[in-house]
């Protein structure tokens, strides 16, 4: 009897969630709370509307995206949804595109050929969980709207994103094989190959999101007419975002296997990473929300930066006290000559902490650096330095100097600068390369061990 009766309560729940109108109903209640969902940093998406049907739904939405100056980006769009319970345990299928009008629809339809700029097709499945393709359409080469000097030529992009509802959490990948562009005007050519962006990312009960993602290019090529071109192959960025025991933390990583530009730069195998401990989650989350709120006044530069300044003071205090610490792992690049290398570490002892406005926090922070680099680099780098003073010189002592006569100032001026840091032991000189080291601890500065004098520093908030 027991089975029975489970067997047909089944029947009823599986009837009931297959009714394609229960799951439009399900659809509309809870449209707004999915939107808010994605919300996060600066942009706001929010609902326009539900349009209620038996296996046929739609629905509209705006997202709106400060841009760093000007009016924000504002995308208006449209949902199709297919309701209905599939074989795999799907409940619906939703179709988004960009809505377009008047003048913006002509000119993204010469653009874009009469294409959808962009089609986003989801699944939705019962258990809480979406799959998303993403398409945007490629663009042949075209004037851009509103810029007739400035042509483009897009690839292309498609992509993949996988995640859930209740928590929010998604994986992504995009890729694309590049765009061209050129400027008529400027006379600048630019072409990028190899696009490619992935991560994950959830949100937490603070409104931060965790994880991390990265963003690579094969190539880039910016050229000049008529003059050489600066190349990069192999960039990427990564970024990650964490909950470590005492806080949150962080890690950018930076690499390029190799710059070229003029007159003669040539750099390989570039490896930066930057890494952040022990930041305070309230703070971090609190700093966010004010942002975010800044963004979306849409205030002119001078006034949003006041703001911003405002925004970071307020919460000052609850970073400091947290005993934040930054770090740069690793910088490290070749040069023809050698190779460079350089780390550091920034501390801030919070134990006790009180105020961001005493002086005595000078004595919290803490300061470790140290470079190497090959010694013609080196002294390559003073020359460019000394030159301009090598000018002012000649100019005020010797009016009718030649040029080469300057340069050997300048390379003169290099060589006793160096000279004067090794005899100080500021510099230190290892087989063809040198060092040095840097130590700032308890309000006093160090190089090598050696004392470096400062501005007197107050020890007291009275």
């Amino acid at each position: 009897m027991k089975k029975t009766f489970a067997a047909v309560a089944a029947a009823v729940v599986v009837a009931y969630l297959a009714s394609p109108l229960i799951i439009g109903l399900i659809a509309k209640r809870q449209f707004p709370g999915t939107l808010k969902g994605f919300n996060g940093g600066t942009r706001e998406w929010q609902p326009d509307g539900f349009h209620l049907g038996y296996r046929h739904s739609s629905a509209d939405s705006t997202l709106t995206i400060p841009v760093s100056a000007g009016a924000p980006l504002v995308i208006h769009l449209h949902h199709h949804i297919t309701q209905g319970l599939g074989p795999d345990l799907s409940i619906m299928e939703v179709t988004t595109t960009p809505t377009l009008q008047g003048t913006t629809k002509e000119r993204l339809d010469r653009l874009f050929a009469g294409k959808r700029p962009l089609t986003i097709d989801t699944k939705i499945y019962a258990d809480g969980r979406y799959t998303s393709t993403v398409k945007a359409s490629a663009i042949a080469d075209q004037p851009l709207p509103g810029k007739p000097t400035v042509h483009l030529a897009f690839a292309g992009l498609t992509g993949t994103v996988n995640g859930t509802f209740h928590p929010h959490a998604a994986s992504y990948r995009l890729t694309s094989s590049g765009l061209r562009l050129r400027d008529d005007k400027t006379r600048v050519r630019i072409a990028v190959s190899g696009l490619s962006l992935t991560g994950k990312a959830h949100l937490i009960e603070s409104g931060l999101s965790l994880g991390g993602g990265s963003f690579s290019v094969d190539r880039l090529v910016v050229a000049p007419t008529g003059k050489p071109a600066t190349e990069v192959d192999g960039m990427g960025f990564t970024v990650k975002v964490q909950r470590e025991h005492d806080g949150l933390g962080f890690l950018y990583d930076i690499h390029m296997a190799r710059l070229s530009g003029p007159p003669d730069l040539k750099v390989t195998n570039l490896a930066l990473e930057i890494a952040g401990h022990r930041l305070d989650e309230k703070s971090t989350a609190r700093f966010t929300r004010r942002l975010a709120a800044i963004s979306r006044l849409h205030l002119p530069p001078a006034q949003a930066g006041a703001r911003y300044r405002d925004a970071l003071h307020s919460v000052a205090g609850g970073f400091l006290a947290h005993s934040p610490e930054i770090r740069i792992r690793r910088l490290a690049f070749d040069l023809p000559a050698g190779r460079v290398r350089a780390n550091a570490d920034v501390r801030f002892d919070g134990t006790g902490f009180k105020s961001v406005a005493d002086p005595r926090n000078i004595q919290r922070l803490s300061v470790e650096a140290a470079v190497e680099a090959p010694a013609t680099a080196v002294r390559a780098l003073l020359v460019g330095l000394m030159h301009p003073k090598a000018v002012a010189y000649a100019k005020a002592v010797k009016p009718d100097a030649t040029p080469a006569q300057v340069n050997a100032l300048t390379a003169r001026m290099a060589d006793q600068t160096i000279r004067n840091l090794l005899a100080r032991d500021l510099l230190q000189s290892k087989g063809g390369t040198y060092a040095s080291a840097l130590a700032f601890r308890h309000g006093a500065l160090s190089v090598n061990g050696q004392p470096m004098a400062l501005p007197s520093l107050p020890t007291s908030g009275r």
